[in-house]
């Protein structure tokens, strides 16, 4: 399958993709920092890449977006069928 874009339109396309700081990564750190919880970002030491770590708790918060795998509802969100196992 050719790509539709060109050389120069994907590169611009693939730039503006974030991967740290999205806007509920911040939403979810105002939330916890109003409770009281202390976290760490983007901790790179744990079995995967975390979005925050609680370690105070041993606990790993993913921030993963159904936009990924074409879902438009969050109640019917599904996992990815590729590498189930993480």
């Amino acid at each position: 399958m050719t790509d539709v874009l060109t050389i120069d339109q994907r590169r611009k396309n693939m730039q503006s993709i974030r991967s740290k700081e999205t806007k509920i990564e911040k939403k979810v750190a105002r939330a916890l920092w109003n409770h009281g919880v202390r976290y760490r970002k983007n901790v790179q030491n744990l079995l995967r890449k975390t979005d925050f770590a609680i370690k105070k708790y041993k606990v790993a918060i993913f921030i993963d977006s159904c936009f990924w795998h074409g879902i438009k509802s969050i109640f019917m969100c599904k996992f990815p069928s590729v590498r189930e196992i993480h």
